[in-house]
């Protein structure tokens, strides 16, 4: 149960990104613009991956609270910057949460996996 609601509100995290980065985009959509978009979804991506591949109840609780917390503070910056401080240096936020993102999804994934295999033998 915790990690379809964790797989949700990523999903939520994802479509709220995409719809904000096209937003921001305005009329001109560049390809250019989808790939940074597509970079800022890949933690999200990566950590619903990983999160797939675990069997034990401590190893889904504690990345699905990662991937929780990722998605809800991932899309409370994005919303603040793009449509609540609309200023000029928001669309910077496209390119500094991911570099936020993925090493704490890295970390986690790596102690997840340390202790799947841990518990397995």
């Amino acid at each position: 149960m915790l990690k379809k609601f964790s797989y949700f509100v990523t999903v939520s995290a994802i479509l709220v990104t995409l719809g904000t980065g096209i937003y921001a985009m305005g009329e001109s959509i560049k390809v250019s613009g989808l790939l940074i978009l597509l970079l800022v979804i890949v933690p999200y991506l990566f950590g619903m991956w990983v999160l797939s591949r675990m069997k034990q109840e401590k190893t889904i609780r504690l990345l699905s609270f990662v991937l929780i917390l990722l998605s809800v503070a991932g899309t409370a910056m994005l919303i603040d910057a793009m449509l609540l401080k609309n200023d000029a240096q928001g669309a910077t936020v496209f390119f500094v949460l991911p570099v936020f993102q993925f090493p704490i999804v890295l970390i986690s994934a790596a102690y997840g996996f340390f202790m799947q295999r841990k518990g397995t033998e």
